[in-house]
């Protein structure tokens, strides 16, 4: 059975497979952190970015540059410490190209008093891990 803060991840997983904007951002902190330090394609102007509305912005222009087809979820666990982490390959297609390519991304969330206070975006799983110290 899944814990209380995989729960509250996986919702947010599943908000994102549908495209909802308040789903997803539901359980999100209002003061929440997207780190993206660890992301090694990100294209946006800047590595970390704050708040719902900033987030969403960064994330919206990021999308219109390509497509995420789907997300195949391989981990997600809660880790000693109580942060989630999740493993999953992210299938996008990048403008101009017709066949979508496969990304291995992971994503290390914080929660704090039930909303998700920090995630730490990673490319490749094994960066991730390392990072999570598992």
């Amino acid at each position: 059975m899944p814990t209380e803060n995989e729960q509250i991840i996986q919702r947010g997983f599943d908000a994102f497979e549908t495209a909802d904007m308040d789903a997803f951002t539901a359980d999100w902190h209002p003061e929440v952190v997207w780190d993206l330090t660890h992301h090694e394609t990100w294209p946006g102007d800047a590595d970390r970015y704050v708040g719902h509305g900033d987030i969403l912005a960064a994330f919206a222009q990021f999308l219109s540059g390509a497509q995420t087809l789907r997300l195949d979820i391989h981990e997600l666990r809660e880790l000693p410490d109580g942060r989630v982490m999740a493993l999953y390959t992210e299938w996008r297609r990048e403008m101009g190209e017709t066949e979508p390519v496969a990304i291995e991304m992971a994503i290390i969330h914080s929660i704090e008093n039930g909303k998700v206070r920090h995630m730490e975006v990673h490319t490749g799983h094994d960066s991730a891990r390392s990072s999570a110290g598992v």
